[in-house]
């Protein structure tokens, strides 16, 4: 039994770090947690239009994120913009279609449809070999590659400033 209580006395301490400081987050003003920014970078990249994230901070694994983005998906453009305590994180991304669907708008320059053609049959392929990389390298991390769809264009986490 005494070992059940330990186990509850930890899981009660990590919910109230956990609880700490996601509020101390909303508290100034935050839209995104600084640890859920990285994760919002990938779907916002292939999204098409501006999605915005306000976040306290922009951390280490965060702009590792976007400096990788920007290499894998070269049309990805993305702004910083320091908001008193809060940062302004504005990514523009390419507007990859859903696959099996036609894109709204098709690139009206003939460069500009090279550049989507190739990102559009390269971008799978690119992710296959950077999860089979992962997979064999000798210090690897269990956890199977994420496999959701794209975050729809529409969703912007803050609404646009005037």
């Amino acid at each position: 039994r005494g070992g059940f209580r330990g186990v509850t006395v930890l899981a009660s301490a990590c919910a109230r770090e956990a609880r700490t400081r996601i509020k101390e987050e909303l508290d100034i003003g935050a839209a995104v947690d600084s640890r859920l920014a990285d994760q919002l970078i990938l779907p916002a990249a292939l999204a098409r239009g501006t999605s915005r994230l306000l976040v306290s901070q922009l951390t280490l694994h965060t702009e590792t994120v976007l400096d990788i983005v920007s290499k894998l998906l070269p049309g990805v453009k993305h702004t910083e913009e320091q908001l008193g305590s809060l940062i302004l994180l504005e990514i523009h991304g390419i507007g990859h279609p859903v696959p099996g669907e036609e894109p709204d708008l098709p690139p009206s320059t003939p460069k500009e449809r090279i550049f989507a053609d190739s990102v559009s049959k390269a971008a799978p392929a690119m992710f296959k070999a950077a999860f089979a990389t992962s997979k064999a390298g000798p210090a690897t991390s269990k956890a199977a590659p994420a496999t959701s769809k794209a975050a729809p264009a529409t969703s912007k986490a803050v609404p646009p400033t005037s």
